[in-house]
């Protein structure tokens, strides 16, 4: 449908907070497998039986980010290194809330379980 299209539009500025997507999430779930099943891991069922990026808000997020920032840096390589700056000046001072696109990146990394380093 159209509601995860409209939800991740414009995650890559801007964070959603992890309680509405926890709260989608579970919603998703109910209506691909019903009520009784909400016990399920939810890793696992929209990973392994359904396409994840495109029905689970929190896949979906950390997925057009990615997107994004990779059809960005492929328009204009040379802010690839502009981008690394800012990630490594981030990672040294340790802020919490971090905006903006590696800010986003950051969340989107925690999200798959990855560092920001192996992107680079």
């Amino acid at each position: 449908g159209k509601a995860i299209p409209q939800l991740a539009y414009g995650c890559n500025l801007s964070a959603i907070p992890r309680a509405v997507l926890g709260q989608l999430r579970t919603l998703v779930i109910a209506v691909c497998f019903g009520i009784g099943r909400a016990l399920r891991c939810a890793e696992i069922v929209v990973t392994l039986l359904l396409h994840g990026h495109r029905v689970d808000p929190t896949m979906a997020t950390a997925y057009r980010v990615f997107a994004d920032a990779r059809r960005v840096l492929n328009k204009r390589p040379h802010l690839a290194l502009q981008m690394q700056r800012i990630a490594t000046a981030r990672q040294r001072h340790r802020k919490a809330n971090i905006q903006g696109p590696v800010g986003r990146l950051f969340d989107a990394c925690d999200t798959i379980g990855a560092a920001f380093t192996d992107l680079f």
